[in-house]
């Protein structure tokens, strides 16, 4: 299947490869109970699909190769599907078996729920989903209540909705589910993107899949990994498969004892003579080993890349330092913790405490109206500055900012899809909770905690009274921060936030934890900057620009979760 990307951030995309666990044993599941349940739809009335069918037929041919008990569907309306799912999840329902649920078709989401359509799904708006298609969460939860150990569940769904024409909330492509303990989940592309069907045989997708299965003594996440590599180099990564989940224990689809590790060993070595390829892996061997004597980041290395080109030396400086006793361990050890708290890159955070304000303002626009009761129900914490243009070039490799005066300037001439392509990659470097602020948490930290202020600063005036708006903007952090420590939030660059941005939002927004509009052409952007005039500085100003826009005016700031 050969996926087609329709936002901007992924010309620059990466493999985005994430397994929430650390392996906790080394149990196998050789000898146990394999259920699959493969289910192929091509067949569609409206839009009929290529390859779903002959992808689930070779699939579930490969898995009985593998000791499967396979169940396959072909074209399956939804009384076949939802029995068949029902059937799976008793079978599954036994001590140490392995489940691997498989998918092939047309898939949708409504409001952050996936599910996978049958061939005879009678839809006509939103409200006929719930009862047309099959939840994907159905398969999860039969997965979750059979506690058997191992379940596979693998999505090539991630097509165009092609009932979106008549839906007012449905997004692109499949969202981001959570995986039960013990449960892997494989996508065909990235969560919120989508794919076409593909001209051969196999999607892409399948046929890397099924290549990575055939791998001798490949751990499953090896093979996921494998495969979505494969699909990224050979789509030139326009397509992205993304996989998620706990492994307790390892797992194999062909496992061959005491077979072939020479060769293994002898391929893994090749792996990692080669000079790495993506600037991620120099990024974060580079944060590595600016601490020497930080074991856990040598660790957390070989972690993210087990035949990474520095495997060698990490080993060696893990062995080195787990064999060193000297009266400097304690010293070590503080050292260690220490490097656990910094934040990367020299980003600092302000916490800001949960709470409720005022959000909008009678003397501001339509769009700030009306005046109405937002409420952040979780603490959270927030850049003390806008991210800077050499924080932007040690994630993104360069910088895009129409005034270059150096390191410590606020990058700006980014597009929102730019901004989110950066969030990711520092997330996938050092993890942490990265992301974009909501409006609600930006204009909530702007008033100092939602006190009544019209602007962001000090004693209820703007930061900057004197900045001049052919100066172009200043170092961050030279003007005056507000009460809580935040600085130029109405001064050098607006910043992209979260948010879909709807002009009429604040008359439907919910109380607690608004987010914008679910989908709209718009993205709302926050804060002053060193070219507007200081009414347009207010804390409650709102302004919007399309998410591929870039102008030399507009940056961003960070909010993490505590």
């Amino acid at each position: 299947m050969v996926c087609s990307m329709f936002h901007m951030l992924l010309k620059n995309s990466f493999i985005i490869l994430f397994i929430s666990s650390i392996i906790l044993s080394h149990h196998a599941y050789a000898k146990q109970n394999k259920i699959a349940l493969v289910i192929g739809n091509s067949n569609y009335k409206d839009t009929p699909l290529r390859n779903p069918v002959n992808d689930a037929q070779d699939i579930a041919n490969e898995l009985k190769k593998y000791g499967f008990v396979v169940q396959k569907l072909i074209d399956a309306d939804l009384k076949q599907m939802k029995k068949a799912i029902h059937r799976f999840g008793r079978k599954i329902s036994q001590e140490n078996s392995v489940g691997l649920f498989f998918f092939a078709g047309h898939g949708l989401q409504i409001k952050n729920v996936n599910y996978l359509v049958p061939i005879n799904a009678n839809i006509a708006s939103e409200a006929d989903v719930e009862f047309e298609a099959v939840d994907a969460n159905r398969i999860l939860s039969q997965m979750s209540q059979a506690e058997n150990g191992l379940n596979l569940m693998i999505l090539d769904a991630c097509r165009n909705n092609p009932y979106s024409g008549s839906f007012r909330s449905s997004s692109r492509g499949l969202a981001k589910m959570h995986a039960p303990t013990g449960s892997v989940i494989l996508y065909a592309t990235s969560p919120g993107t989508v794919a076409a069907d593909g001209s051969g045989n196999n999607g892409l997708f399948t046929e890397k899949l099924l290549d990575s299965m055939r791998e001798d003594n490949l751990k499953i996440e090896d093979v996921f990994k494998r495969t979505a590599i494969e699909v990224s180099n050979s789509s030139d990564k326009k397509q992205v498969p993304y996989f998620e989940g706990v492994i307790l224990g390892d797992f194999y689809f062909n496992k061959k004892e005491n077979k072939n590790h020479n060769q293994v060993a002898i391929a893994e070595k090749s792996i990692a003579r080669q000079p790495p390829q993506e600037n991620l892996e120099v990024s974060f061997w580079n944060t590595v080993k600016e601490s020497p004597d930080y074991i856990e980041g040598y660790r957390s290395y070989l972690k993210n890349y087990p035949n990474g080109y520095y495997k060698n030396i990490a080993e060696l400086k893990i062995a080195q330092l787990e064999n060193e006793k000297t009266p400097e361990t304690n010293s070590i050890k503080r050292t260690v913790q220490k490097y656990k708290a910094r934040e990367p890159l020299g980003l600092e955070f302000v916490h800001i405490r949960a709470g409720c304000f005022k959000m909008g303002s009678l003397d501001g626009e339509d769009e700030e109206l009306p005046v109405h009761e937002a409420c952040i129900t979780q603490d959270y914490k927030l850049s003390k500055y806008e991210v800077t243009q050499a924080q932007w070039k040690s994630i993104m490799g360069d910088n895009p900012s129409k005034f270059k005066k150096g390191d410590n300037y606020p990058v700006e001439q980014i597009s929102w899809f730019e901004a989110q392509t950066f969030v990711k990659r520092l997330n996938q470097l050092y993890g942490g909770g990265y992301r974009l602020p909501t409006e609600a948490e930006w204009e909530y930290a702007c008033r100092n905690q939602g006190k009544d202020r019209e602007y962001c600063g000090t004693k209820n005036e703007s930061s900057d009274l004197s900045i001049k708006w052919d100066t172009g903007h200043r170092q961050v952090g030279m003007q005056q921060a507000n009460d809580i420590g935040l600085y130029d939030m109405d001064s050098n660059v607006r910043e992209w936030v979260f948010d879909w941005f709807d002009k009429s939002y604040y008359s439907k927004s919910p109380n607690q934890n608004p987010k914008g509009a679910v989908k709209d052409e718009l993205k709302s952007v926050r804060g002053g900057s060193w070219m507007s005039v200081h009414e347009l500085n207010k804390a409650h100003s709102r302004f919007r620009a399309r998410p591929d826009s870039k102008y030399f005016f507009i940056g961003l700031r960070l909010a993490k979760d505590v």
